[in-house]
């Protein structure tokens, strides 16, 4: 059931993933001898459940996995995604804390990436921005590729009015996800900010004339590979003149990468022409030892 469970997971059938899962956490609670199993059911049901927005089942789900393993950080700040999933802010804050608390106690240089990044979202969601950039400057220290890092360390700049470090922030986000019309959008705000006109206007043609923009969902590493999940919407793209760009596929080169930034697998797929509004999702898999991050381009 748990094999059945992972299989439907991993190839996006997540209806189905759920119910083998929830069935193999429910046998499996039946025997002692199974705990691994019926913890490892648990977690993958939460976070099926998670990633299809049954926000208030992924919280019922996690709790339980919580009450087995009460010290297991990374299902802890899941369960607070899954209160912010639900609207349940209040909720979600007061795990954060928890966590920050936890973690404040502790010597950051010996928290794992993941760990950090816990902290920095716990300052930033109690505006404590100077203290959610320097966590976010830490991960993004340790590394350069991590998109999230560098997504939040922009937003923490932004909410500090710190546009200098915001517009060298932003153009380094946007070398490795060139398509996020958020990133763009920060990059412009803060060269507005900054007066740098003709930068700014160069920003805005790029953004008016983005075919779509990529959203990333998940990006989870493995002993030997990483798979990335991500949606492209389609968007109104228009030249500088305000004349109408016909949309047309567009293939994107995923280049999966070391936390040194180089190349360790590379992956193609082609997103299809998009009107405004609709979606098409990428997912990928790549293959390789010590892949820490990725990038992509148009290919030429």
């Amino acid at each position: 059931l748990l094999q059945t469970g992972g299989i439907y997971a991993n190839m996006g059938q997540d209806d189905s993933a759920a119910v083998y899962l929830a069935k193999a956490a429910e046998v499996a609670a039946m025997d002692t001898s199974y705990v691994e199993e019926r913890n490892s059911a648990q977690l993958n049901l939460a976070i099926v459940q998670q990633r299809m927005e049954r926000h208030q089942d992924a919280i019922q789900s996690l709790k339980t996995y919580l009450s087995w393993n009460p010290g297991d950080n990374e299902a802890t700040r899941s369960l607070a995604m899954a209160y912010r999933g639900a609207g349940m802010s209040d909720s979600a804050q007061a795990v954060e804390q928890r966590l920050l608390s936890a973690f404040s106690a502790m010597n950051t240089d010996s928290l794992s990436t993941s760990d950090l990044m816990a902290v920095g979202v716990g300052y930033f969601n109690g505006e404590k921005y100077d203290q959610a950039a320097q966590i976010f400057a830490k991960v993004v220290e340790r590394n350069p590729y991590s998109r999230d890092g560098l997504y939040n360390l922009a937003n923490a700049y932004f909410a500090q009015k710190n546009f200098d470090s915001l517009a060298a922030t932003a153009a380094k986000l946007l070398e490795i996800d060139p398509m996020s019309a958020d990133g763009l959008q920060l990059l412009g705000q803060a060269q507005r900010e900054l007066k740098q006109q003709d930068a700014m206007l160069k920003t805005a043609e790029r953004l008016v004339g983005l075919p779509f923009s990529v959203d990333i969902a998940t990006f989870q590493l493995a002993n030997n590979g990483a798979k990335l999940m991500a949606t492209a919407t389609g968007r109104p793209a228009m030249d500088a003149r305000g004349n109408k760009i016909p949309a047309v596929p567009v293939t994107l080169v995923f280049e999966f990468v070391s936390a040194a930034g180089q190349a360790i697998d590379v992956e193609e797929i082609t997103v299809p022409t998009l009107e405004a509004g609709t979606e098409f999702e990428i997912r990928l898999d790549a293959s390789g030892d010590n892949i820490r991050g990725w990038r992509y381009k148009p290919k030429a």
